[in-house]
């Protein structure tokens, strides 16, 4: 076994913890992932479309184009379409 001295051990030690960290420590924006909320798919589905929804409306409210794309973060692959009829029927009811 090769002995490392203390201090380039704990450098070591600190790197492997910090790996998703960017090198000046600071942590990076969150990573997409499920929509936090209900533990069941069902209920999840419900509030990317509610989500959508809002969004949508909103955008149609600002006369901004309609784009779902643009807020690819609030779902997952599970809730994509849901998200996406949601936003799609919060554009239409805004806008007015």
């Amino acid at each position: 076994m090769k002995f490392i001295p203390f201090p380039a051990f704990a450098f070591c030690l600190m790197l492997s913890s910090c790996g998703d960290m960017p090198m000046g420590g600071v942590p990076g924006p969150p990573m997409p992932g499920p929509v936090p909320g209900g533990n069941n798919l069902a209920e999840q589905q419900d509030k990317a479309f509610n989500q959508g929804f809002g969004f949508g409306r909103r955008d149609a409210n600002l006369g901004k184009p309609s784009n779902p794309l643009l807020y690819n973060n609030y779902y997952n692959s599970q809730t994509k379409n849901h998200f996406t009829r949601g936003y799609y029927a919060g554009y239409r009811k805004g806008g007015r």
